[in-house]
């Protein structure tokens, strides 16, 4: 700058020496040209007149370089002031000043720069509604007189706010843009001043914006040359700046607030993770004490188990003397010539006995169906066969209850499906049994269905009787078990009311349901049973003729079991305790053709298949009871299959707990019996194992 400055007396020095020597030149030629001609003057004058006109052009061009100089070098310093203190505002928020000194700062320094009387500095919150809203944080002190000081007393007030106020300050803050007015009084958006506010000359809304919003305004007044274009332009660097450290502000108070809620979190998971080990403390005790009870109630359902275990095996070991020795009884001799009277009551022997027997079952599976053991196989099956031998075993229920028992196919059914036929045979014969049992005259029918359900196919089975019905408030009662309708039905027509409740679980094992469709007092009822049929891959139906055909091969092959002589030339060694059992298995053994040698304990059992085997007269079939003295059917299968011993071992057994059947596997029998002794079942199992012996007898 003090390098232009020397230039310009350069200048102003050489202008003067120019002026100077013209002037001498000037009266030099005057006193020479004073003799020429008038043309000569003329030209002179002409001359001089020019030389007046560029000395003048050359003054106003000074004035004009010395004032563009001057305003340059103001606008420097003006530019200069302004970073300085820029400079200085970030330090000084860099080193933590408080936010409210800043703003007292800033504010001295505007009205200080733009040359104006009063003003204020505020921050732009949100309110709850999201709304904008003007918080002051430094205003100019504007208390000259008691109206005056009252409002000055009242703005300064903690937390003032003029979000309510419509004027130009809010002007500036709702149109984020700068707001200028040279002439308030004229300007309709002045809006209402406070009392006690000093009149306005000029104003200057200044909104400090951030992105697109406005986070703060700096508002001035009453310049005395009002406000412009170039000073608003002064001041656009410090807008900018400030509305960084507003925004930067609030980013720490915000920091802040985040760190403390934190803090304040940590706090209460402190306690929480206080309350939580407490409360594991407790959970570890009330654990023990679970666990306790779960060993407990385990050792109880293990104590139940084995007590019903041990109770089949008590009840089903004389139930086998006892149904076996009826058979015999209808059997052996000629029975046609016995007194009716005879007859009635060994078929009374049996049909109470098979009553026991089922009652028996249905205690058992309640008690699977509880522990969660009660499982269901997915084989192929075929309905037809299933149904016609359920109506055969009916049959004669039918007959003593002098009811009609009829069978209806309403639509071609599956061939084969996929479930488990023992069980569905089970739930027909609970749902028929029980439709006989209160038909006191009249019929019981069999519906049989497919639904053709894309989602899900089903075997639908309806059994309608024309019984004694129910009223709507002994349906309730339904499906419980240990519950009948009316515990006067107990005593009328007996049973235990297990056998929905049974059949209700087994049909959901299924994939189906058992339901009451409809039932009136006095008129009948009808239940419904829904199977799933699996997945088959186009299976063949059939019609109702045909269905009704298909198991009669299946009933002449069993008819066949009890051909006299079917067993002629089997060796059977069977292991027995008890000799009423002992009597009756050699009876239909012996009968069939077989030749028995009877044991009554597994250690006499396993020395006699030992020696046969030595003495190379092998038998064909061991037939061995489990709960035996000395050594039971597990041990004495499992030492026998340890020595060698490769001969066909079949299981009887009275138990008839879930697994059951796998434990006889597991321990080395090849097939599995249970008690009571159904001899045609028993013969044709006992045939099947010995030919495959001696097959394999005859490929060694």
């Amino acid at each position: 700058m003090s390098f232009f400055i020397n230039s310009l007396h350069l200048i102003l020095l050489f202008v003067a020496l120019v002026a100077a020597l013209s002037l001498f030149l000037a009266i030099a030629y005057r006193g020479r040209w004073s003799i020429a001609s008038p043309l000569r003057l003329a030209v002179l004058q002409r001359r001089q007149r020019r030389d007046r006109k560029r000395r003048q052009e050359h003054i106003i061009a000074l004035r004009k370089t010395t004032e563009a100089v001057n305003s340059a070098k103001r606008q420097s310093q003006r530019k200069s002031e302004l970073l300085t203190f820029v400079t200085q505002l970030q330090k000084s928020y860099i080193s933590g000043d408080n936010p409210l000194q800043l703003s007292e700062q800033l504010l001295q320094f505007v009205l200080d720069f733009t040359e104006s009387k009063f003003g204020f500095v505020g921050e732009v919150v949100l309110t709850e509604a999201g709304l904008s809203h003007l918080r002051v944080d430094s205003i100019a002190n504007i208390a000259w007189n008691a109206e005056t000081r009252l409002l000055q007393e009242s703005q300064m007030k903690k937390d003032f706010d003029s979000g309510s106020l419509h004027n130009l300050f809010v002007a500036a803050i709702h149109r984020c843009e700068i707001v200028t007015s040279n002439s308030p009084a004229t300007d309709s958006r002045l809006g209402e001043l406070p009392p006690g506010h000093p009149p306005l000359t000029s104003f200057l809304g200044l909104p400090l914006i951030s992105g697109e919003s406005v986070v703060g305004m700096i508002g001035v007044a009453n310049r005395s040359r009002g406000y412009d274009e170039a000073l608003i332009n002064e001041l656009r660097p410090l807008l900018t700046t400030v509305a960084q450290l507003i925004v930067a502000m609030k980013n720490e108070r915000s920091r802040l607030a985040t760190e403390e809620r934190l803090w304040d979190t940590l706090d209460e998971l402190v306690e929480q993770r206080s309350r939580v080990q407490e409360y594991a403390a407790e959970l570890e005790v009330k654990n023990h004490e679970l666990e306790e009870s779960r060993r407990r109630a385990e050792a109880s359902n293990l104590a139940k188990s084995e007590f019903l275990a041990n109770m089949s095996h008590e009840i089903r070991t004389p139930m086998t003397a006892v149904l076996g020795f009826a058979d015999v009884l209808l059997e052996d001799g000629d029975i046609q010539k016995a007194p009716k009277s005879r007859v009635d009551v060994i078929r009374t022997i049996q049909r109470n006995g098979m009553h026991l027997l089922g009652l028996i079952n249905d205690i058992l599976d309640v008690s699977k169906i509880e522990a969660g053991k009660l499982s269901v196989e997915q084989v192929k099956c075929r309905p037809a066969a299933i149904i016609k031998e359920v109506l055969s075993l009916m049959q004669v229920r039918a007959e003593q209850s002098q009811v009609e028992l009829k069978l209806r196919y309403e639509s071609e059914t599956p061939q084969e499906i996929i479930s488990d036929p023992t069980r569905m045979r089970q739930i027909l014969m609970n749902l028929i049994g029980n439709a006989i049992k209160f038909t006191e005259e009249g019929s019981v029918t069999l519906a049989v269905r497919f639904i053709d359900s894309p989602e899900r196919p089903m075997l639908e089975f309806d059994v309608i009787d024309t019984g004694i019905g129910m009223t709507l408030e002994h349906q309730q009662l339904l499906f419980q078990p240990f519950s009948q309708a009316d515990s006067s039905m107990s005593r009328r027509f007996g049973g235990s009311g297990l056998g929905l409740a049974i059949s209700l679980r087994l049909a959901g094992l299924l994939g189906g349901e058992v339901s009451l469709v409809q039932s009136t007092p006095e008129t009948g009822s009808t239940f419904r049973f829904r199977v799933g049929v699996g997945v088959l891959e186009s299976p063949a139906m059939v019609g109702p003729q045909d269905a009704c055909d298909e198991s009669n091969g299946r009933i002449l092959s069993v008819a066949n079991a009890n051909a006299p002589n079917c067993l002629q030339g089997c060796r059977i060694l069977v292991a027995e305790d008890g000799p009423d059992n002992q009597r009756l298995i050699r009876y239909f053994l012996e009968k069939a053709g077989a030749a028995v040698t009877m044991v009554e304990n597994g250690q006499l059992a396993i020395d006699a298949a030992l020696d046969a085997l030595r003495e190379k007269e092998p038998f064909h079939v061991i037939l061995t009871d489990i709960q035996m003295p000395v050594v039971d059917g597990y041990e004495a299968t499992a030492r026998l299959r340890a020595a060698g011993y490769t001969g066909r071992i079949v299981a009887l057994t009275a138990h008839a707990m879930e697994g059951e059947r796998a434990k006889c596997l597991e321990a080395g029998c090849d097939d599995f019996a249970s008690k009571p002794i159904q001899r045609v079942h028993l013969i044709s199992q006992i045939e099947s194992h010995f030919h495959a012996a001696r097959e394999h007898a005859q490929q060694s």
